[in-house]
């Protein structure tokens, strides 16, 4: 969990994860929302776009915390008797890139993506950066607190998240749906918004790669049929909002054309 009272850092490379170039500049989206985690909002929050006039191949180090504090605004909890209240204090943060480079898919996928929970409040100095909740998930100082004797006191904890099932992808066929036009068959576990789908001819170093939104089966890739017959892997790469992992599917051989 983030608390938005002390910095929380990300740091974004300058070369794209998907396509190893070195980018001129990327954009982070920030999305904001409350209710479930699986139903990040279409359009971001905020977004910067970072240029990288010197071709570094570092890191650039970006701070969320004063960006997404703004969105809490802190309503005590009460209660008078012994029992769970839900909080309204917290929200959904997701955060992902895409990238200028000489590939031009680049700009049409994303990249870098996570999701964290954020609520207002303070880190320690002992923490470290970017601290995680506690083991114990008590947002508080310490675990033995007074409280008068009539009167009423409210523990923070951090709720565990029910174990969402493993995300997975699989190809399962891809067929001819016109010219240069092919229907991706699969199925999934997860919850996905949308997809990358790399299209690697083999022994080449050029990756296409299609960005699609929503995520369905079939997907519909335009994929310029060769004059001759010629090999290509295909992958699916989603990010699972449930699990906030970044999701590969199983390689799928194809020559081309069908």
């Amino acid at each position: 969990m983030i608390k938005t009272l002390s910095p929380y850092y990300l740091d974004i490379p300058f070369v794209s994860p998907l396509t190893s170039l070195t980018c001129t500049e990327f954009t982070l989206q920030v999305f904001v929302w409350s209710g479930l985690k699986s139903s990040p909002p279409a359009l971001s929050s905020w977004q910067i776009t970072k240029k990288n006039p010197t071709g570094s191949t570092g890191n650039s180090r970006v701070n969320i915390s004063n960006i997404i504090n703004d969105f809490i605004q802190f309503t005590p909890q009460e209660g008078t008797v012994t029992g769970f209240i839900n909080g309204n204090n917290q929200y959904w943060v997701k955060w992902q890139t895409i990238y200028t480079t000489t590939n031009p898919s680049d700009y049409t996928s994303f990249s870098n993506q996570n999701i964290k929970l954020f609520t207002k409040g303070y880190s320690y100095g002992l923490d470290g950066e970017n601290a995680e909740t506690p083991t114990n998930k008590i947002l508080l100082n310490g675990n033995e607190f007074k409280v008068n004797r009539g009167g009423v006191f409210v523990l923070p904890v951090e709720a565990i998240e029910t174990a969402a099932a493993a995300p997975s992808i699989t190809i399962t066929s891809i067929t001819i749906e016109g010219t240069n036009s092919y229907n991706l068959f699969s199925t999934s576990v997860g919850s996905y918004t949308g997809c990358n789908v790399i299209v690697e001819q083999v022994g080449e170093p050029f990756d296409l790669i299609l960005d699609f939104d929503p995520f369905v089966s079939p997907l519909i890739a335009g994929i310029i049929t060769p004059a001759t017959s010629t090999e290509y892997n295909v992958t699916i790469q989603a990010f699972d909002n449930l699990s906030g992992t970044l999701v590969t599917s199983n390689t799928f051989n194809l020559f081309l054309p069908l």
